[in-house]
């Protein structure tokens, strides 16, 4: 009796968990389709407030505006419940045996003067402990895509000698987690800026978690690595 029970919660919490993951993705995914086509095709601080009307009844919607400038933050986030009291560890390890890793999506949409001139789009992963060989313990995982107006003088040298409207790379800062970051201007070419935000978005709802850059930004990771092979940082 004791074993079918507990087979029945187990059953039960990767059912519930399945739903609410697979949820994330899919809002996921069309958070990200925004920020794309801001990316691609630029936008107004009405086509940005818009967006965001849309999002108020499935995320956090943030808006600080004025009448020169605007910025709109939207996170999604899985809505897995977790006690707040002495079982709270319990149920996070129990959780993570039926494939659970804590996850966020984020959006910032900034504008000035009317304009869209900033996106920028996160994908934050909790690791958990021993599940990969980079940390026992369990980390952070987040990759981030960043489309600006321009770079500062000397930003982002010298792999802009090589390609400059773009940028791939590791910044520090990053204490306890593993990050890989990519940053562009609008006058990156369309296909570029959709390698350059390629997120494999199917971290959100694998049984067994993403663990490194190359799983959550897969293409970024590619050229990165390939580059870095030729001296170049």
């Amino acid at each position: 009796m004791i074993s079918a029970v507990v087979m029945l919660a187990a059953l039960s919490a990767a059912i519930y968990i399945g739903v609410q993951q697979h949820a994330l993705r899919a809002r996921a995914e069309h958070l990200l389709a925004d920020v794309r086509g801001f990316q691609l095709h630029g936008g107004t601080v009405a086509d940005a407030q818009r967006i965001a009307d849309n999002w108020e009844r499935f995320a956090n919607v943030e808006r600080k505006c004025d009448a020169q400038t605007c910025q709109i933050d939207i996170g999604v986030h899985d809505q897995i419940w977790v006690p707040q009291n002495a079982f709270r560890r319990i149920a996070v390890w129990s959780y993570w045996a039926v494939g659970w890793h804590e996850t966020t999506a984020r959006a910032t949409i900034e504008a000035r003067n009317g304009t869209v001139d900033r996106t920028e789009f996160i994908l934050m992963l909790d690791v958990p402990p021993y599940v990969s060989q980079v940390d026992r313990g369990g980390y952070g995982l987040f990759g981030r895509a960043v489309q600006q107006e321009e770079f500062g003088p000397y930003q982002f040298w010298p792999q802009r000698k090589l390609h400059p409207t773009y940028f791939i790379g590791k910044p520090g800062g990053c204490e306890g987690c593993i990050k890989l970051m990519t940053f562009s201007l609008p006058t990156t070419p369309p296909a570029k800026i959709e390698e350059l935000t390629n997120f494999d978005l199917s971290c959100i709802t694998r049984w067994f978690p993403c663990t490194t850059e190359a799983d959550i930004l897969p293409s970024a990771w590619k050229q990165y690595q390939a580059e870095s092979g030729r001296g170049v940082e």
